[in-house]
């Protein structure tokens, strides 16, 4: 069979012909499972998990290991990235064998041999139990504002804390005096800080969510402004974990905006929940989730309007960092970049929340798998629709039914 599938509060489903196949998609919302998608899969090669080929994973890949770090290190991954003083850096999230999270800092000359600093740049507060997650790195008038996020609610440190997930933004002009000077309410994570002012305001795009209340309830990227980096508002939902099918689970902001001549390049995650039929491999916790990547182009003077969203994802988990499945396999998730003088864009993440790897690509290319043959098409009004030459999605040997999908978000420019 081969259902089709469609964005209402029910899934429907068709049966379009009587042959037997392996290949079948089932959804799953109710009023209660709001976002609950599942998707019963016989095959890993089912489309929204076929790579664009665009990014080229560097040979020396994983970059930087736990055995690289030179004090207690369990694990280490989803670095941010920059330039300072001449050199590559990479601000590491470094978890120890007592469950801290910290972040570290590594340089290099060449940006793929890294040298880890002997000590790490900034531990956890009082009132951050422990826990420095996901850092993004951004230079402004020569101040480096790193975003992160605390997360006291896992694992419980006295079985009965569980204040919530806060984003939190700390300043430094040398990487390591660092002051902190925000911290949301609960509940947010994936900071990103664009680069410069837009309209006189920083700019930020981030992921609030919802826990407890809804579970099944999947996430989404905003964006927000601020005069002063403390005070946000203005807050405009982008772009909605529905409008991509292999992060129906949960999207969010990668690494900062990259601006171009054509708009802000976004590189964002998107994780979608796969059952048992699949051959992902499962996490420690028992889960079967599966982490992405992919790409969007924002409008450069109204970043909330979306001119273009690659879509597949540019970034699936297929090398055995990446699925490595002692903790968490079948993750890569983009954290940091560093645009080149011949337009190459580095791309550090972290594969497995393991190790650090690296890709690369050409951002003009990036850009045309936003706006270009690779790219959703823009109808009359301010939709989009995920689709491919006359509706269909070819997988070898047989065809499944294209779905429409608008976009949920704000305004989509043509």
């Amino acid at each position: 069979m081969v259902y089709f599938l469609s964005i209402n509060k029910v899934f429907s489903k068709k049966r379009l012909d009587k042959t037997p196949q392996v290949l079948y998609i089932i959804g799953v919302r109710g009023e209660r499972e709001h976002s609950a998608v599942t998707l019963t899969l016989c095959e890993r090669n089912l489309p929204m998990f076929i790579e664009t080929g665009i990014l080229h994973r560097h040979e020396s890949n994983p970059l930087i290991v736990p055995q690289d770090i030179p004090y207690d290190c369990k694990r280490v991954y989803n670095p941010a990235a920059c330039l300072f003083d001449g050199k590559y850096a990479l601000i590491l999230r470094i978890e120890d064998h007592q469950e801290r999270q910290l972040i570290g800092l590594a340089t290099s000359e060449d940006g793929i041999h890294f040298t880890v600093e002997p000590r790490p740049i900034l531990a956890p507060a009082a009132d951050e139990y422990g826990k420095l997650n996901d850092p993004r790195i951004t230079l402004i008038d020569g101040w480096y504002y790193l975003t992160y996020c605390s997360d006291p609610s896992w694992p419980h440190q006295d079985e009965i804390r569980d204040e919530g997930i806060f984003l939190c933004i700390a300043r430094s002009r040398d990487l390591h005096n660092w002051e902190r000077i925000y911290k949301s309410e609960p509940d947010n994570r994936n900071g990103v800080i664009f680069p410069e002012k837009i309209n006189g305001l920083y700019a930020r795009l981030d992921r609030p969510f919802k826990r407890g209340y809804r579970k099944t309830a999947g996430y989404d990227i905003w964006i927000s402004y601020s005069p002063d980096m403390e005070f946000w508002g203005r807050h405009r939902l982008v772009l909605s974990h529905l409008d991509i099918p292999w992060g129906m689970h949960k999207i969010g902001p990668g690494v900062p905006p990259v601006k171009t001549d054509q708009g802000w390049l976004v590189i964002f995650h998107g994780a979608l929940l796969v059952d048992s039929q699949q051959k992902w491999k499962i996490w420690s916790c028992g889960n079967r989730k599966v982490y992405c990547a992919g790409v969007m182009l924002l409008d450069l003077a109204d970043p909330s309007k979306i001119r273009g969203v690659c879509k597949k994802p540019i970034l699936v988990p297929t090398e055995s960092y990446e699925m490595d499945e002692v903790y968490r396999p079948n993750v890569v998730f983009p954290s940091g970049a560093i645009l080149e003088n011949d337009g190459q864009l580095k791309i550090y993440y972290g594969a497995s929340d393991t190790s650090v790897a690296l890709a690369t690509a050409p951002i003009d290319v990036l850009v045309d798998c936003c706006l270009g043959g690779g790219a959703w098409k823009a109808q009359e009004g301010v939709g989009v629709t995920y689709n491919t030459s006359a509706g269909i999605v070819s997988v070898p040997g047989r065809e499944v039914v294209g779905h429409s999908m608008p976009l949920l978000g704000r305004q989509v420019l043509k």
